[in-house]
């Protein structure tokens, strides 16, 4: 009967100390005192966006073939991390003592209660007193003997949370646990001076030294996180949307990044290991002129544990010039250090000047006022668009019928816009630029219409279809484009400019009239205009 009773006070003993919890709060067994040890867990959200950005001046340099991504590094002040109590979740709890493990219990809390496993053992008892290093983790932290393990696919749930106290039980103490993420949380956005026309797909992961996946451990007596074994690929694929943002003026055409495209959701990661770094994958879609397939910004930064990071990646054309010795490249190549460009290629084989015709402001298309051959008239628009023949109206005598035959490229005295487009090498050797290699012996010429909207697309994006017609002289542009951006591009060279405000071309309109552009910084429109006019500023090309 004794017997009896002794086990009914336990048991009542036990009740009162399991019911004794606050909310959040749980009781251990095994505890020196009748109070113990109790705990309890609320969840940390993750530090404010940290923003990381390749901007200028002398940025740190990407090449995405015919892109280039900008990006330094810059840390937000310390944030406030607010916090959240926890409704539900199954927690593993150690004790450390000098770095050796005096005790774990594992079970479901739920808020106001701890439920412990039936196989969780003797629970914490801490009969010493002094300083404990405390870890509590949860199922997505996986224990192999002292140490946590993380796998990259539970970056986002996977929850440590860490204390150090000095521990006397007396009176009853508490150990608060802030749950924090293991991984850190990445939003990646692009900029850029024009609209992003389509989708880009990227994948995005933390990679060692040796690009490849890896699970990450935590070990809770060192308190420090190393990197475990290599895993099989763990990208995470995004999706980088169309611009939102109107096009065009949006970037003041081209004068500013002002379209962006950003990944909706977050990215998670495990925190960094030694010599771990994320790195963005592209995988499909094209900005620019190329695809960006297969190009990557490796290197970016380190993650932290419960880290909030925001990527911003300024992209940029990477235009492709044509230098003196015929070759090709991008300004920022080594190799063309010491060259000089003389103009940019606007597709395979083609360039146009750097700069206008020397003088051209007052040069006349023709001072014979009827110099046309009637196959070349172009008055119906849709056969202008077409047209790809500048050169050989330049050189083809068979181009002129009056004076019949004669070569336009070498007569100054007739066609004099012809001769000195004819003749730009000339005028380059003038300014101290020699013509070396395969560039010598090749011709400059006057382009055609179909040539300059040729160029333009690729030096400024413009848009084509809204070109459907002549305009009168007054009319504002029709055909929007990156003007800015297209200035840009020449400016790049020392001297170098724009394309000209009224640009000359090859074709002519009817017998006394020719075909021209004129170019706003917001767009194009295309008028004809007498061929003895003497305003006009003219731009070379060369086919090589």
């Amino acid at each position: 009967m004794k017997k009896e009773i002794k086990s009914i006070i336990a048991a009542a003993c036990l009740f009162a100390v399991l019911t004794s919890c606050s909310n959040n709060d749980i009781n251990t067994s095994g505890n020196e005192t009748g109070k113990g040890l109790q705990f309890s867990f609320t969840e940390t959200a993750y530090d404010e966006d940290q923003e990381l950005t390749r901007s200028c001046p002398k940025p740190t340099t990407v090449n995405l073939g015919d892109c280039e991504a900008e990006v330094s590094i810059e840390n937000d002040p310390t944030p406030q991390t607010p916090t959240r109590s926890i409704t539900s979740a199954h927690y593993t709890i150690r004790a450390y003592k000098d770095g050796v493990k005096k005790g774990e219990i594992s079970g479901t809390f739920t808020g106001s209660t701890f439920v412990e496993d039936p196989t969780s053992g003797p629970g914490i008892s801490l009969k010493q007193h002094g300083v404990y290093d405390f870890v509590a983790f949860n199922d997505d932290v996986v224990p192999v003997g002292d140490e946590l393990t993380i796998a990259p696919d539970k970056a986002e749930t996977a929850r440590i949370g860490t204390l150090t106290e000095t521990i006397n039980q007396e009176p009853e103490q508490t150990i608060s646990f802030e749950m924090k993420h293991v991984g850190a949380r990445v939003k990646i956005e692009l900029s850029s001076r024009k609209h992003f026309p389509e989708p880009l797909k990227a994948t995005v992961r933390n990679v060692d030294e040796h690009n490849a996946s890896v699970t990450i451990n935590y070990n809770p007596a060192t308190k420090v996180y190393t990197k475990g074994t290599t895993t099989t690929d763990q990208s995470v694929p995004v999706t980088f949307p169309v611009s939102s943002q109107p096009l065009y003026v949006s970037s003041g055409y081209g004068d500013t990044y002002g379209f962006t495209s950003t990944n909706v959701n977050y990215i998670y990661l495990l925190p960094g290991s030694t010599d771990s770094k994320v790195r963005v994958q592209f995988t499909a879609g094209t900005h620019f002129w190329k695809t960006l397939a297969g190009t990557a910004i490796s290197n970016l930064f380190s993650p932290a544990p419960n880290g909030s990071y925001k990527v911003k990646v300024k992209m940029k054309p990477r235009y492709t010039y044509l230098f003196n010795d015929g070759t090709t490249g991008f300004l920022s190549d080594p190799q063309n250090a010491s060259k000089k460009a003389v103009g940019i290629e606007v597709a395979p084989g083609m360039a146009v000047a750097i700069k206008d015709i020397p003088n051209s402001m007052g040069m006349e298309w023709s001072n014979i006022s009827n110099t046309s051959n009637l196959q070349q008239y172009k008055n119906r628009f849709a056969d202008a668009k077409q047209t790809v023949d500048g050169y050989d109206i330049t050189w083809n005598g068979n181009q002129t019928t009056n004076p019949a035959g004669m070569v336009k490229g070498n007569n100054d005295t007739n066609f004099p816009l012809f001769y000195y487009a004819g003749h730009y090498d000339e005028a380059l050797t003038a300014e101290g630029i020699p013509i070396t290699g395969t560039l010598v012996g090749k011709k400059w010429y006057l382009p055609s219409l179909g040539e300059w909207i040729i160029a333009l697309k690729t030096l400024g994006f413009f848009d084509e279809t809204a070109l459907t017609g002549y305009s009168d002289f007054y009319d504002p542009p029709v055909a929007p484009w990156y003007g800015n951006l297209s200035a840009y591009a020449f400016m790049q060279v020392p001297g170098g400019y724009n394309v000209p405000g009224f640009a000359a071309t090859a074709n002519e309109y009817d017998t006394g009239s020719v075909i021209r552009l004129r170019c706003f910084i917001s767009g194009i429109t295309v008028i004809e205009f007498p061929k003895q006019a003497i305003d006009y500023p003219a731009r070379a090309f060369i086919r090589y």
